[in-house]
């Protein structure tokens, strides 16, 4: 073969020539017209094309000889075949090299194509138009869909086209879909293609078959060449169309990944990869330095003795396999126990058990970070009746589409992208007014929804270092309220030692003074009363509302914050306990004093 094309080609038709006439032929495409006489006897001619035909070579002179002979470099026998069980025609070549060391290389290749892609059982073939045309139908749905949407895109931006392509509308998620539909276009072309060849190979072999008994040798060698040619166009364009297949079901699993970012629930895989991006963006930078000095080291290692490691792409794959746990230890071991022991020990504890699991732990910190966030997300279920509840209102009358609120806001403001940017505050009245048909309590609940979520994107992550600030601060607290309790104490006691100090002639102006010490502490105790309230009110509301956002490990703070709360509460309950006996104090000294008076 010489740039592509078959350089001497010889037919051996069994319709024409007896299997022993194929079989001398053979013999002389082997050695030419050499021995001829001690071959077949005197007079005899050589049956080998090649030996009465000039064949021009690389570089333009022309030689005669057999078909086979010492500059050889490729050798390709082909045979084409055709099953009637299974409606397959198939492409046979035996394909043989000649290096140069002298060792020759065998390649058998097998390539089949159906004859009839509609053969068969009539209610399968039934079923399986029906799936081509609805599948052909979405496929041409979702096109339009996305090109009325670039349009859209185009028509609200006040850039120019491309420019408002490329910034509002080439989104990851809407590369997804034209990079589905153009693969999706493509399998149908190359199936389309296919069916052509295959009725081009079909009405040959037809012709073939058809040839009428007269024909001459030239013409049924022609007609097998034409055979030849369009079966080998046709199984090319089978694999072409597999090969094109291929990546569809990539494409749609991009494109399940799509729908399931809809799902909070579901969106858990894509935004734990989003989230942690970064991390395996730099993480791999040292995984891959550290992969490929590993390859290199095991071609220098073992590239002699050992195939796998021969050349840096097989070595490549050899170290996939070994990252696996796939290894051949007895050609390893080739090169020496300890080194090949050394290679092995080397790679699985600085890949398998370091880096890996280094990978591990970044996957799953994000999967945690994302997994707290979506714990108080609708689920899937709720979603679908949140879904069916809207479907069967909007029938009723009684709600409007989340679509003609966007349209009705989108006339008023005129771009898009100036819409969305925009900080200006909207109330229930104004949707009201913009929206037509919209009822009170609809607005009333698409502002509180708007408003939720746009605090929930403003909040500020809660981390475990804002809990350890919560912790001190409730500590401190607890350290005023209990210097606050200790004075009050020994003001009860200097209330308390005053009230008996034993019989006596009391000073002027002491009922006085005793009140008034009794509405200070009164007023003290109130005053540490509403602040141990608001505290707790405080801690609680804030424990309650982020305690869906802490892990697993922080359980331990959680309990301590617990345990604060209940001694807050038995201080408060104590300190509730001492005001009555304050005032009990004071009102058994004061009926004393009107005893005595």
């Amino acid at each position: 073969v010489w740039n592509g094309q078959p350089q001497r080609v010889e037919w051996l038709l069994p319709t024409w020539d007896s299997l022993q006439t194929l079989q001398m032929a053979a013999l002389d495409m082997e050695d030419g017209c050499l021995q001829l006489e001690e071959k077949r006897g005197p007079g005899s001619s050589c049956l080998c094309a090649s030996c009465n035909a000039s064949i021009v070579n690389a570089d333009g002179s022309l030689t005669s000889g057999p078909w086979l002979d010492e500059y050889t470099q490729r050798l390709e026998i082909g045979i084409v075949g055709y099953n009637p069980n299974y409606g397959l025609t198939s492409l046979v070549t035996v394909n043989f090299f000649f290096p140069r060391g002298g060792h020759i290389y065998k390649v058998i290749h097998v390539q089949s194509a159906w004859v009839n892609d509609f053969g068969g059982d009539i209610f399968e073939v039934g079923l399986m138009i029906i799936c081509d045309l609805i599948w052909v139908s979405a496929l041409t749905y979702v096109m339009v869909a996305e090109v009325r949407e670039m349009v859209s895109v185009v028509q609200s931006s006040k850039d120019k086209w491309y420019e408002a392509i490329m910034r509002d509308y080439m989104a990851f998620w809407n590369t997804v879909d034209w990079v589905a539909i153009i693969c999706a276009y493509a399998v149908l072309g190359t199936y389309i293609r296919l069916a052509l060849e295959t009725a081009a190979s079909n009405s040959a072999i037809s012709g073939f078959a058809e040839m009428d008994s007269n024909s001459t040798r030239v013409e049924s060698e022609a007609q097998s060449a034409e055979i030849f040619e369009k079966v080998e166009a046709m199984v090319l364009a089978e694999a072409d169309f597999r090969f094109t297949l291929m990546f569809y079901p990539m494409v749609v699993m991009l494109r399940l990944f799509k729908s399931f970012d809809a799902q909070p629930r579901l969106a858990v895989v894509t935004k734990t990869l989003m989230t942690a991006s970064q991390d395996i963006l730099h993480f791999f930078v040292i995984f891959l330095s550290v992969y490929f000095c590993l390859a290199l080291n095991g071609v220098l290692l073992f590239g002699q003795d050992v195939q796998m490691f021969a050349t840096i792409d097989r070595a490549i794959i050899q170290c996939f396999r070994t990252l696996m746990g796939e290894w051949d230890w007895d050609q390893l071991k080739s090169v020496g126990r300890m080194m090949a022991g050394l290679w092995i020990w080397m790679f699985v504890i600085v890949v398998n058990v370091l880096l890996l699991n280094m990978l591990l732990a970044i996957l799953m910190d994000a999967y945690g970070v994302v997994k707290s966030k979506a714990s108080g997300m609708i689920s899937l279920p709720g979603q679908i009746s949140e879904l069916i509840r809207r479907r069967r209102q909007f029938t009723m009358g009684e709600r409007v589409r989340l679509n003609d609120i966007w349209d009705a806001f989108f006339e008023l403001v005129g771009d898009e992208k100036e819409m969305v940017s925009s900080t200006m505050y909207i109330t229930k009245q104004d949707v009201i007014r913009q929206v037509e048909g919209i009822p009170p309590t609809q607005a009333k609940r698409t502002m509180a929804n708007a408003r939720k979520k746009l605090e929930a994107a403003e909040e500020i992550p809660y981390t475990p270092y804002d809990f350890q600030d919560q912790i001190a601060l409730c500590n401190s607290r607890s350290l005023i309220v209990r210097a606050e309790v200790q004075g009050l104490k020994a003001a009860v006691e200097e209330i308390r030692r005053h009230c008996y100090s034993g019989p006596g002639p009391q000073k002027n102006g002491s009922r006085e003074a005793t009140m008034q010490a009794i509405d200070t502490v009164s007023q003290n105790v109130s005053q540490m009363g509403s602040q141990i309230q608001e505290v707790l009110r405080e801690e609680s509301h804030g424990y309650e509302e982020r305690q869906n956002e802490l892990c697993h490990w922080q359980k331990d703070m959680v309990n301590m914050a617990s345990d604060s709360k209940l001694t807050m509460q038995k201080m408060k309950k104590n300190l509730q306990e001492i005001t009555q006996q304050v005032q009990s104090h004071a009102a058994k000294a004061e009926a004393k004093r009107n005893g005595k008076g």
